[in-house]
């Protein structure tokens, strides 16, 4: 009989996790993105863009005090849920990348856009 889980003892684990990767099952559309690795790392580095983009929309707006701290922990709370759906193990080794790649390309934004501005006033 043969085993639908049991593989060879020859076959690599990354080979192992290719192939049950690249068989389509029967599970609902949300569940096999949420098991797509690659997905899962793009949003471990893309969560630092989102959430410096959001918090600074957020404090540069002019609503009122208490409706701004009412979206920054609506924010807090939609990221850790997030966090406990997508976010893997690899976290830690994906985070600081996302961080710095974040910070870097925040403040390369706001100097690049302030020598423009300042170049065009007269």
């Amino acid at each position: 009989m043969i085993l639908k889980d049991a593989a060879p003892q020859w076959v690599g684990l990354k080979v192992l996790e290719k192939m049950r990767d690249g068989i389509p099952s029967n599970t609902w559309w949300w569940q096999r993105c949420l098991q797509d690795k690659r997905l899962r790392m793009w949003c471990m580095l893309a969560t630092p863009f989102i959430a410096f983009y959001v918090i600074g929309t957020v404090l540069q707006s002019n609503l009122d005090y208490l409706v701004k701290f009412g979206i920054l922990v609506f924010g807090y709370l939609a990221v850790h849920i997030a966090g406990k759906l997508v976010f893997d193990d690899r976290l830690m080794n994906v985070l600081p990348m996302g961080l710095y790649l974040a910070t870097k390309v925040s403040v390369s934004f706001t100097n690049i856009s302030e020598f423009i501005i300042s170049s065009f006033k007269l």
